[in-house]
């Protein structure tokens, strides 16, 4: 089951590909923290979609980390890394996370879809074992405070389909697995990948009081075309709730207008904003994508003052290895001294 995905993995390539949709790039201004792994239709996609100059220089940033000033730390900000000692997530098994009493992520394939220029992960590859596997359900089967296990990756959906129907099928024989998630990227960066079968297949194991979940990634509008929104139909229509999280990241979606047009092309393809993230920084790969907390709650109060609430999501911001809610993060902001925390609109939430 599934498709074959036809990556573009040559700068040059790439490059070429930028410059014949007159998005001329130097060379010196080249900058990709991982080797290049694109979806050749994605890039071709999104490229054909930019019409006008800002939504180019975005569609580059997407593709390419831009050359500019690192942001540094204001005496009214923080800037959070996830990448210390003290921040790592609880691995009780290989390919297994767990932070959280009520929920465990499964991660059975190191690899993702794309390498994406603003990730903080580093690359892995790499798949779970047969043995690995039962290991994990038998992880899950022995606690019962389980009730929501989260299949991400790398991808979940290179995992090949065959094995994931049989993990799929040993979960819901656990009683207290309430709530399986996909977090996945591929949706919407190769659309073409999921055919009627797979599809179906994911949709049997949605079941009343048993739900599936499908978290994508969408980060900008460009990402969301009609043959997108048919794949988002098609899921809906298996009974599977499709949800958002992703970052707000500079020079691509930190813009009023741009966060706006994001949100509401979200809602018309029937895609649910979910969180919106705080960029996770690692120090070295990702830090021009960086956006403080400030200006991502701007960002949400400027939407949520002109648009309905379908479209808000809840911001979050990742530190000490957990999800921290606005309040949260105000108080831990307060306990360091010297940090001014700016107040905004959106506290009043």
């Amino acid at each position: 089951m599934g498709r074959k995905i036809e990556y573009i993995a040559d700068k040059t390539e790439l490059l070429e590909i930028l410059k014949k949709y007159k998005i001329p790039v130097k060379e010196e201004e080249f900058r990709h923290p991982f080797p290049i792994l694109y979806p050749r239709k994605y890039v071709l996609r999104i490229l054909s979609r930019a019409q006008d100059d800002k939504s180019k220089l975005q569609a580059k940033n997407i593709l390419l980390c831009p050359k500019v000033e690192v942001w540094e730390e204001p005496s009214n900000g923080v800037k959070f890394s996830f990448f210390t000692e003290e921040t790592k997530d609880s691995n009780p098994l290989k390919g297994l996370t767990r932070a959280y009493p009520d929920r465990v992520l499964v991660s059975p394939v190191g690899q993702c879809g794309i390498n994406c220029a603003w990730c903080f992960r580093a690359r892995q590859k790499g798949m779970l074992t047969v043995e690995e596997i039962e290991r994990i359900l038998n992880y899950i089967k022995n606690d019962v405070r389980i009730e929501d296990v989260i299949i991400t990756g790398g991808e979940p959906f290179l995992f090949p389909m065959e094995r994931l129907r049989e993990f799929l099928a040993r979960l819901r024989t656990i009683s207290h697995i309430k709530i399986i998630r996909f977090h996945t990227r591929l949706p919407i960066v190769t659309p073409e990948f999921f055919n009627d079968e797979i599809i179906e297949m994911i949709g049997k194991f949605n079941k009343p009081g048993y739900p599936i979940y499908l978290v994508v990634q969408v980060i900008h509008p460009l990402e969301i075309d009609e043959e997108v929104v048919q794949l988002i139909y098609k899921f809906a229509l298996q009974g599977i709730t499709i949800l958002n999280q992703a970052p707000v990241l500079r020079g691509i979606n930190d813009d009023q207008e741009t966060f706006n047009n994001w949100m509401k092309s979200m809602i018309h393809a029937g895609i649910k904003p979910y969180y919106v993230i705080v960029p996770i920084i690692r120090p070295g790969f990702n830090d021009p994508y960086f956006v403080p907390y400030s200006k991502v709650a701007e960002l949400v109060a400027g939407y949520s003052s002109l648009y309905d609430g379908l479209g808000r999501p809840t911001i979050i911001v990742p530190i000490m290895g957990k999800k921290m809610s606005p309040l949260e993060l105000r108080n831990k902001m307060m306990e360091k001294e010297g940090v001014h925390f700016r107040n905004t609109k959106a506290e009043i939430w």
